[in-house]
């Protein structure tokens, strides 16, 4: 399907380069929370975006209004020359901001970890950014968008009036209404091509029945792993491709008899933002961490790292890793 939306850029094609940077949003029917978060294009299913918006370059800013601020302070800032990684940036600035208008300089640089330029340097990129942080206006504490001076005198408004909140709502997309209301974008689906029949199930256990009847299907969640895989025909055995993006029992971290309980199915910025919140109920440190395999190998202490996939890379079984916290 080609909708002639050039600016989302293929730059590496293995998700290390982040050119092809777009941004998801999905309504979280639990909490009627909206999320966002990025993804690279290239290794993205198509068939895992069923029931989310996707936000390229072309959706950030306006052709009534103009550049998004975004923009605007890239171009100031001449954080672009060949312009190739720009939508990347761009698009991975969007998505903090949707999520935190007021972000900290922290928080940026960690936005654009998987991002890459092979021009600017990076200095006038983070540049550019700097200037949305709470830390960014060099006049601190005194910004001037932070007090209003009238007859009565100079006085403090709001702290959200600063330097890093002067973003047009008009400019950012709304939220499809149809996939907070409709409820067959919240079921199991299978959808059925000329190669590959890929299984979307809802629940673990139905993840688990399709694996053992599946045995030899690859199980996806992001698609770092297995998209290279199966483009060099590792699993040219199976016609079936299995994910677990949609799975709840899996996408959590909670506090369990006196560790910590990590789903399969949790992403790295995921952990990263749950460890943060968890800092004032947890005493101690994390200094053990614990995998198990649903599968038939008995290979239980696998790194970290391959932990936080969803499949065993010895024999495709549900990985569930918990952590020991030392009091």
């Amino acid at each position: 399907m080609n909708v002639l939306k050039t600016g989302t850029k293929e730059g590496c094609g293995h998700g290390g380069c982040g050119s092809c940077t777009v941004m998801i949003s999905k309504y979280i029917h639990d909490n009627d929370q909206l999320v966002h978060y990025t993804v690279n294009a290239c290794l993205f299913p198509l068939c895992a975006v069923h029931g989310l918006a996707i936000t390229t370059v072309e959706g950030v800013g306006n052709p009534n209004t103009g550049l998004h601020d975004i923009q605007k302070r890239m171009v100031q800032s001449h954080a672009l020359q060949c312009g190739y990684c720009t939508p990347g940036f761009v698009m991975s600035a969007f998505a903090l901001l949707r999520n935190n208008p007021n972000p900290t300089r922290d928080e940026v640089e960690r936005a654009f970890e998987g991002n890459l330029c092979r021009c600017t340097g990076y200095r006038p990129i983070l540049a550019a950014f700097d200037s949305l942080t709470k830390e960014g206006c060099p006049m601190g504490e005194q910004c001037c968008k932070k007090f209003q001076t009238t007859e009565q005198g100079t006085q403090e408004v709001s702290s959200d009036n600063s330097c890093s909140s002067n973003i047009d709502s008009t400019q950012v997309p709304i939220f499809p209404p149809e996939l907070k209301t409709h409820g067959d974008y919240r079921l199991s689906r299978c959808f059925k091509g000329l190669k590959w029949n890929w299984y979307s199930p809802t629940s673990l256990q139905e993840l688990l029945d399709l694996k053992a009847k599946y045995p030899m299907a690859p199980v996806i969640m992001g698609n770092t792993t297995a998209a290279l895989s199966i483009k060099l025909g590792k699993f040219n055995t199976s016609s079936v491709l299995l994910y677990g993006g949609n799975i709840t029992d899996i996408s959590d971290v909670v506090v369990v008899n006196g560790g910590i309980e990590l789903g399969a199915a949790v992403t790295v910025s995921q952990l990263r933002h749950k460890l943060s919140n968890m800092e004032n109920t947890i005493s101690g440190r994390l200094y053990k961490y614990n995998t198990f395999c649903s599968g038939n190998c008995s290979f239980h202490n696998i790194l970290l790292e391959q932990s936080l996939l969803m499949e065993c890379m010895y024999c495709f079984g549900v990985i569930r890793t918990t952590f020991d916290i030392f009091i």
